[in-house]
């Protein structure tokens, strides 16, 4: 654990995670609240090994993960099960529910909440409700902000409430992925105890810490998730003291620093600096295209693939809804922002009853419905002259 932790892995914060679904309790009355950890990125990045690792804590991981295929009823009666520890829902699209981005919604703000829909009995009394308390990880392969932009209503207050981590850009090493595998089969469980009963003789000073925490927090103007992060930070104080070991100030550093990069990115402020302009969403697209190579055929190949994200036409990209989907998880831009980009800057026309104008095309021997995309530096001569060219998202 050590080791993983030290390295900087993010699959650490599986681990930090469990911990601090064990701290919401006795940190309450301080600011301390239950919330989701939302793990975002492609197939294979490492998501459900973070949650698994977080897990072990309490027991085999294997038999307390679950995923999404439940019903609201379901979920009220594993989160009670659970209560005071970490919950794992793996993968988003197992969900059973036709509105996946509802019902994502909806347990975030019930778990927040702490306690479960209110139901009489056969003589009209109200039956004893479920409560529940704690930390639950989500894992998807869309992210979180995509997911919310499917519903039409604003639930900003869902994202103040988690924490996302997005695996994109973050290297795992395979060896750290056996290591922990080979760890939680053998050793899950072990350190319960210890944590618990550290956490209770030394309540005090993790208060005043957590305090500490959400006052070192305060720039980067969060609405809510300060509390979140602080109950993190204090997570690594606990480790370091239960596992009794002097870690030096080097590694205690690289701790601190991948956690202090998941707050950064999930900072509002961070969000709004973001800046992209044409020249850069173009070039951004084409280094996609290049990445994503095998799925933009020609026509030549011998082998067309399974997922066909579109076909390059010159300065022209022909793109399909599931590669403007990928294009949007790659650059990290929400489809609805994605949209307005490309419409604002001039490489893409509005559509009468859609953002983007969609046309017919042959790619691969087959017809696809496509939106068509300018690369070229010429502004598409239907742009709004008005525009400007750089926007802030």
């Amino acid at each position: 654990m050590i080791k993983i932790l030290s390295n900087g892995s993010i699959l650490g914060i599986g681990y930090l995670g469990a911990v601090a679904s064990l701290l919401v309790k006795p940190l309450e009355k301080v600011g301390a609240k239950s919330f989701a950890v939302f793990l975002e990125g492609t197939a294979g990045a490492g998501k459900t090994t973070t949650a698994k690792f977080g897990l072990s804590l309490f027991g085999n991981p294997s038999e307390l993960l679950t995923n999404m295929n439940t019903t609201s009823t379901g979920a009220e009666i594993l989160f009670a099960s659970r209560k005071d520890s970490l919950v794992l829902l793996d993968e988003i699209n197992t969900a059973g529910y036709h509105h996946i981005s509802e019902q994502l919604v909806k347990l975030i703000y019930d778990f927040d909440s702490g306690k479960g829909r209110s139901r009489s009995t056969i003589k009209l009394d109200l039956r004893k409700h479920h409560t529940y308390r704690g930390v639950v990880f989500f894992t998807s392969e869309t992210s979180f902000m995509n997911l919310l932009n499917k519903i039409d209503k604003t639930v900003m207050g869902a994202y103040r409430r988690s924490v996302i981590v997005n695996y994109s850009d973050k290297k795992i090493d395979e060896n750290d992925i056996e290591t922990i595998y080979n760890s939680i089969n053998q050793h899950h469980g072990n350190l319960l105890k210890d944590i618990t009963d550290y956490i209770a003789t030394n309540i005090n000073a993790l208060k005043d810490n957590y305090s500490k925490y959400k006052e070192q927090l305060k720039p980067y103007k969060f609405k809510g998730q300060e509390n979140h992060f602080a109950l993190l930070y204090c997570a690594i104080d606990v480790l370091e003291a239960v596992l009794n070991v002097e870690l030096s100030d080097t590694q205690k550093q690289t701790i601190i620093d991948t956690l202090g990069q998941i707050v950064k990115e999930n900072s509002e402020e961070y969000q709004e600096k973001t800046e992209i302009n044409r020249e850069k969403l173009q070039q951004l697209i084409k280094d996609f295209i290049l990445l994503k190579n095998s799925h933009f055929p020609t026509g030549m190949e011998n082998h067309i693939p399974q997922s066909i994200y579109g076909k390059r036409d010159g300065d022209t990209l022909y793109i399909t809804n599931i590669g403007l989907e990928q294009l949007s998880e790659h650059l990290k831009i929400d489809i609805k922002s994605l949209k307005k980009f490309l419409i604002d800057f001039g490489m893409a026309e509005r559509g009468e009853d859609r953002l983007l104008k969609k046309t017919r095309c042959s790619i691969a021997g087959g017809n696809f419905y496509a939106y068509k995309i300018q690369l070229s530096d010429e502004k598409d001569e239907n742009q709004n002259q008005n525009n400007e060219d750089t926007l802030d998202i």
